[in-house]
């Protein structure tokens, strides 16, 4: 999992471009830009076989303060990692008496930090510009 290390790191500090998440068919895909000493690289990242996704816009109280975007303002993908055993549970503590909520849980295996908020994601394999990573769903 070295080169799959290696080409998400290169995913640091993009430019998105556009993101798109398709619940329907499992699939969340990011379109990037890297740009360093004045040369543009363009990147897709494709996340396949979705499970689960869980976005937060901040930490703790501070992701009621939602991020508006004007005409000259954009996204970083500020980092993104990969976790072949996952981040942990995560799921829904209720405090209602729906308990039945409390049967969906999920243990993402990838963290992509934009600006202060996080996309946690839980998939079955991602591809970066072509090149295809089967990772398998975490364990």
């Amino acid at each position: 999992m070295k080169y799959l290390k290696e080409n998400l790191d290169d995913l640091w500090a993009n430019v998105i471009d556009e993101m798109n998440i398709d619940v329907f068919n499992h699939r969340i895909v990011f379109d990037t830009r890297a740009i360093n000493d004045g040369i543009v690289k363009n990147y897709k990242l494709i996340f396949e076989d979705v499970s689960s996704f869980y976005f937060l816009e901040n930490t703790s109280e501070n992701r009621f303060n939602l991020l508006e975007l004007d005409e000259d303002s954009y996204l970083e993908l500020t980092s993104i990692y990969y976790y072949p055993k996952g981040i942990g549970l995560i799921s829904i503590n209720s405090k209602t008496d729906d308990n039945w909520v409390k049967q969906y849980s999920s243990n993402s295996n990838f963290s992509i930090e934009i600006w202060n908020s996080m996309l946690f994601v839980e998939a079955k394999r991602v591809v970066i510009n072509d090149k295809v990573f089967d990772v398998g769903y975490p364990q």
